[in-house]
């Protein structure tokens, strides 16, 4: 099992130092998104970045309510147990000798293996499942030069710092932090909204072709169904063109193709 551990420093010590000495197999890791479980103090820390495949203990004194099945709060006084317990409730989830989960490098720029002369595009990548960004960096990473973002929040914090010449977003991902109105106490961390067409306006705006793909169910998601009736339009928001896919998977590759037809 890998744990991420992110608290204040005196806890996190505390933390890593119990987890290193009462469990072997058990490994302290860096990298957020190849944690099994993630040990933090806040809801806004699990919120950041959540993924329903990981598992969340939140240390507190006080109180955590609004969350998923995946989370759960332990009050502070009580850590070292409530660790325990934890690890043993959800190891049968994890494979404890599993050393071959990727990291993904998130927020930075992936470099083409396919050295052309051309100038290559750059391509944000914007998805909440793992599986779906290690696809585009597949597709893509012979000749353009690749982003990933692993969510809403940080989908649009790399769209207001940096220009890419075309956005992929999936449609639906958890809500995030970013709009700061949002009470942290009453959301629900495990819902997921259609922010893809938020994605969709800010990237525009910034002067980059988008293309929106989902592979969610047309037969079961309002939204997607109504994909139905755009997948074969050209639009244009903010003067940039802009295509909608429910019928490609995680084709990255094809979206960006038909983006990039005139």
């Amino acid at each position: 099992m890998k744990i991420y551990v992110v608290c204040p420093k005196p806890l996190n010590l505390a933390v890593e130092r119990i987890i290193n000495s009462l469990f072997t197999g058990n490994t302290i890791v860096k990298n957020r998104g190849s944690a099994d479980l993630v040990i933090t103090d806040e809801k806004n820390k699990v919120i950041r970045g959540y993924r329903p495949e990981q598992h969340y203990l939140i240390i507190s004194f006080e109180e955590i309510l609004g969350l998923p099945d995946n989370a759960k709060w332990v009050h502070a006084s009580q850590f070292v147990s409530g660790i325990l317990q934890y690890i043993s409730e959800i190891s049968s989830d994890c494979d404890l000798d599993d050393e071959t989960k990727k990291e993904l490098a998130i927020g930075v720029e992936i470099q083409p293996s396919n050295c052309s002369t051309h100038q290559p595009l750059h391509v944000l990548v914007i998805d909440d499942t793992i599986g779906n960004l290690e696809k585009a960096v597949e597709q893509l990473h012979d000749e353009c030069v690749i982003t990933l973002a692993d969510g809403y929040d940080k989908g649009i914090e790399l769209i207001e710092k940096n220009r890419y010449d075309v956005v992929l977003t999936d449609l639906q991902m958890p809500i995030g932090l970013h709009h700061k109105a949002l009470s942290v106490q009453n959301l629900d961390i495990s819902k997921t909204v259609h922010n893809g067409f938020l994605i969709v306006f800010m990237a525009t705006a910034k002067g980059a072709q988008c293309a929106v793909v989902t592979d969610a169910s047309h037969h079961q998601d309002w939204v997607s169904a109504s994909f139905d009736d755009l997948i074969n339009q050209n639009h244009t928001v903010n003067g940039q063109k802009v295509l909608f896919f429910n019928n490609i998977g995680k084709n990255w590759r094809q979206a960006l193709n038909k983006l990039l037809l005139d």
